[in-house]
């Protein structure tokens, strides 16, 4: 997912009052997805903060007061701290990267090697790297290879990062 996509979702739930299964329902028919895929996000993004139930309704959805912030200033740097907060290896990935250049498969084996995780695939890193791709902190100077910008770096100074495994 990427925050044009996030900021999507969280516009919706805040010009319409929906419940979770119609905003996975508007999710999946915009983008096209799978209804596996539109629930699956929908609840993660329950889980990470940006979405919350919506006053006395479990069912009504809204932005979370973070995501809410993040909306209002325009500082994606906001919406990747929520992602931080909840997701591990988020701005770790940065801190590998402040180094160099490196491969998705050379971010995964640090995944699983230095930090605990059991990857098989390069995918969980994909997702990772689509958010920070997404608030211009890593770019892609090539098809394989990912790069930290000078946005990143100062992203990278604002969190608290986790201790490898």
């Amino acid at each position: 997912m990427q925050l044009a996509t996030l900021r999507w979702i969280l516009t919706q739930t805040t010009t319409q009052r929906l419940s979770a299964e119609s905003l996975w329902q508007n999710y999946m028919n915009a983008y096209e997805t799978t209804e596996s895929t539109a629930r699956i996000n929908i609840q993660d993004l329950k889980g990470c903060g940006f979405l919350e139930s919506a006053g006395d309704s479990d069912s009504q959805l809204s932005p979370s007061a973070p995501a809410s912030e993040w909306m209002d200033s325009g500082d994606d740097g906001l919406a990747l701290g929520i992602l931080h907060a909840s997701v591990r290896f988020m701005g770790e990935i940065l801190f590998e990267l402040r180094t160099g250049v490196r491969t998705r498969e050379q971010l995964r084996g640090l995944a699983n090697h230095k930090y605990g995780f059991s990857w098989q695939s390069r995918s969980q890193v994909g997702d990772r790297l689509c958010w920070l791709r997404s608030a211009g902190y890593v770019i892609a100077p090539d098809r394989e290879e990912r790069r930290i910008t000078r946005t990143g770096l100062e992203f990278l100074e604002r969190v608290d990062l986790h201790s490898p495994s």
